[in-house]
């Protein structure tokens, strides 16, 4: 058994249109965004969230969290 939670290409396909709707808005799947683009809107959307929501983070204190040199929660895929 499999920890990835789907095997079927149209449930994957249904999620991956919602994501980029969630970062870019309507129609993003058929704009000529890459997975790049997408991960680094959500994480920017995070980090603002994280600044403005009451958090009480500085932008300094978020930027060191995701730092990969910290051992922060987001590392830069290639």
């Amino acid at each position: 058994m499999s920890n990835y939670p789907y095997d079927n290409r149209a449930v994957d396909h249904k999620f991956i249109v919602d994501v980029f709707e969630l970062a870019f808005g309507n129609g993003a799947i058929d704009k000529e965004y890459s997975y790049a683009d997408v991960l680094t809107q959500l994480r920017e959307f995070s980090d603002k969230a994280l600044v403005t929501d009451g958090h009480g983070l500085t932008q300094e204190e978020v930027d060191t969290l995701l730092a990969n040199k910290t051992g922060g929660m987001f590392h830069e895929y290639k």
